[in-house]
């Protein structure tokens, strides 16, 4: 989504030729390398580097982070919420799309918005949550195993949820393939727990309440899940039973 934004909005308002760009994405995830390959992305991202292909690099360079001098990020990307930094955890991505839901649902500014029934190292994880008076079955599961079964029930139509998360990695991105290597999972719930902290300590934890991308809307895409949003931020299903990485 990043890509896009850059070589559609960004590029374009600052007088550059988006060709001259080179957009790189660092993630915890493998299947990344191959999803940037995909054509409707349009080749927007031209390379992704794993966390560990990145900490390797900084040990090639001798780049002493301690030593290094701090500074901001580019705005508006220095600015985040709560909401994204839990993605990376198994339940995170619903979570955080519940804190929006709720409040947009129930017309207010919710101040309860702590949904645990997402978290935890459950692989399953099932509840009801009444939201605008109405009841709402949620799902969360990691791992493939897990995927596999829920993925046949949706098939079967014997899925009675309404809302799932599916994370193909055993805890979400933080046990991702191109994450560090963890012996247990105590090192696991460590990164959960560190997510959490920067969760709870930043002044805005729902993703509606981050000014730099309200501001964004506002400027260049117009409203939430409108036709500019909608073209430039999401695909379309399609059936890759026959793709081999």
């Amino acid at each position: 989504m990043l890509a896009s934004l850059v070589r559609n909005i960004w590029a374009p308002k600052n007088s550059i030729d988006p060709k001259k760009i080179t957009m790189i994405s660092i993630m915890p995830c493998t299947a990344k390398k191959y999803e940037v390959q995909r054509p409707e992305f349009n080749h927007e991202t031209d390379f992704v580097l794993t966390t560990i292909e990145l900490e390797k690099l900084i040990k090639q360079m001798n780049i002493d982070f301690v030593s290094l001098e701090g500074s901001d990020f580019d705005a508006p990307l220095g600015i985040s919420t709560g909401a994204a930094a839990i993605f990376g955890r198994t339940g995170g991505v619903m979570e955080a799309a519940l804190r929006t839901a709720a409040d947009w649902l129930e017309g207010k500014d919710l101040q309860e918005f702590e949904y645990v029934q997402t978290r935890g190292m459950e692989t399953k994880k099932e509840a009801v949550l009444r939201l605008a008076g109405k009841e709402i079955k949620i799902c969360v599961v990691h791992t493939l195993g897990e995927a596999r079964r829920l993925m046949e029930q949706i098939r079967t139509g014997t899925s009675p949820y309404h809302f799932i998360e599916i994370m193909a990695c055993y805890g979400g991105c933080i046990g991702g393939g191109g994450q560090p290597p963890y012996p247990n999972d105590a090192v696991l719930r460590k990164r959960v727990e560190a997510l959490s902290v920067v969760d709870k300590g930043l002044p805005f934890r729902k993703s509606h309440h981050n000014p730099a991308v309200l501001a964004f809307y506002k400027e260049h895409i117009g409203e939430f899940g409108g036709e500019e949003a909608h073209t430039l931020l999401h695909t379309h299903y399609t059936n890759r039973s026959n793709d081999y990485i």
